[in-house]
C-alpha cells in the first residue's frame, strides 16, 4: 500500500460545523425525546440492498432495546445502552481532549475526524473486521494523524431513509443541528436494519498537523478539522468533540457474542491498557477536562494548566 509523500495543512472547516449541537438551540431536549415526535420511518432500504453484504451483518448489531445491557461491550456494569453510550462517548471525547491540551501550542493541537472505508468484499468476519480496524489506525498514522481513536461501523443508512428524516426535520429547529444521533434513534423507533446496509467504515479521531493524501486500498475521507483547542476548554471546541464522539458511540457495530472494546486507542495515544491514553495529562487537569465536558464550563475563560 503506498501513499502521496505531498501533504495539506490542516485548518479548520465550516462544511460540517451545522452538525454540531449548539446549547441555544437544541437545549437539553433529549435526541430519544425529538425523535417520539417525528413521523415514524417507512422508506426501507430495497431488500437487494440489505441481503447484499455478508452473513455476518446478521450476527453484528448496534446498541439499542433490541440488545440486552450485558451484551454491550464492556458493560460489565449492565447499565442502560443510553447511559453506556453516554459513558463511551465521554472517554472518547475526553481523551483526545486531553491529548489536545498536553499538546505544544500551535499545530499539534489540531485534530481532525476521517473517516476510513476499506474495500467492502474484504469485510466479511470477524477476523476481517479486527484486520480492517487495526490497518486503519496504521493508514491513519500514515496520512499524518500521530495520535487517536478508532471505532468500528458496519452499516450505512440507506439513502431513501435519509431523506424522508431529512423532509421530517427541514424547517424545525433541527434541521441544521441534527446529528447521526437523532438519525438512529428515529431508526430505533421501528426494526432499524429494515432502513441499513452493510458497509463497512471506521471512524478516526486524533490529532494531526497535516494530512497526507491516501492512495492505497480503500478511501480516506476527512469529514472535519476541529475548532482550534487553546487550553481556555471553550464551549465550541469541547461541544463539538463531544457532539462528534457520540455520534460514533451511538451506532458502534460489535458482535454481541464476541464484543471487543468498543475504541481502539493508536500512535501517541496507545499504551499498554487502552485507558493509558489518560497519561497524557495529570488526574486534576484530566478531572477538569471532563467536568467541563460534562457539565460545560463554568468559567468560560479559566484556563487549566
Amino acid at each position: 500500500m503506498s501513499h502521496s509523500t505531498q501533504h495539506e495543512t490542516v485548518t479548520p472547516t465550516t462544511d460540517t460545523a451545522t452538525r454540531t449541537p449548539q446549547p441555544e438551540t437544541t437545549g437539553t431536549k433529549p435526541y430519544s425525546e425529538i425523535a417520539s415526535v417525528l413521523p415514524a420511518p417507512t422508506q426501507t432500504a430495497p431488500e437487494t440492498a440489505r441481503a447484499a453484504g455478508p452473513a455476518i451483518q446478521e450476527e453484528y448489531t448496534v446498541p439499542g432495546d433490541h440488545t440486552a445491557n450485558d451484551t454491550l461491550p464492556w458493560n460489565d456494569a449492565g447499565i442502560p445502552w443510553r447511559s453506556w453510550r453516554s459513558k463511551f462517548s465521554t472517554i472518547a471525547a475526553l481523551y483526545v481532549l486531553a491529548a489536545r491540551h498536553a499538546a505544544a501550542e500551535g499545530d499539534e493541537r489540531r485534530a481532525v475526524h476521517v473517516v476510513f472505508s476499506p474495500p467492502q468484499a474484504d469485510v466479511y468476519n470477524d477476523r476481517a473486521i479486527r484486520h480492517w480496524r487495526a490497518r486503519a489506525t496504521e493508514i491513519a498514522q500514515e496520512a499524518g494523524i500521530r495520535a487517536g481513536m478508532a471505532a468500528f461501523h458496519g452499516y450505512r443508512v440507506h439513502q431513501d431513509a435519509v431523506e424522508e428524516f431529512k423532509s421530517h426535520i427541514y424547517e424545525t429547529a433541527y434541521a441544521d443541528t441534527a446529528t447521526d444521533v437523532l438519525l438512529w434513534e428515529w431508526l430505533r423507533r421501528d426494526n432499524w436494519r429494515e432502513y441499513v446496509q452493510w458497509g463497512p467504515h471506521i471512524h478516526i479521531v486524533g490529532l494531526c498537523d497535516y494530512m497526507n493524501s491516501y492512495n492505497g486500498d480503500g478511501v480516506l475521507h476527512r469529514l472535519r478539522t476541529f475548532e482550534p483547542y487553546d487550553r481556555s476548554i471553550n464551549t465550541q471546541a469541547v461541544a463539538e468533540h463531544r457532539a462528534v464522539a457520540k455520534d460514533i458511540m451511538d451506532h458502534v457495530t460489535f458482535n454481541p457474542e464476541n464484543p471487543y472494546p468498543p475504541m481502539a486507542w493508536f500512535g501517541e495515544l496507545e499504551g499498554d491498557r487502552w485507558w493509558s491514553a489518560k497519561q497524557c495529562v495529570d488526574d486534576e487537569t484530566l478531572d477538569d477536562i471532563r467536568d467541563v465536558l460534562i457539565n460545560g464550563p463554568a468559567n468560560p475563560d479559566a484556563e487549566y494548566l
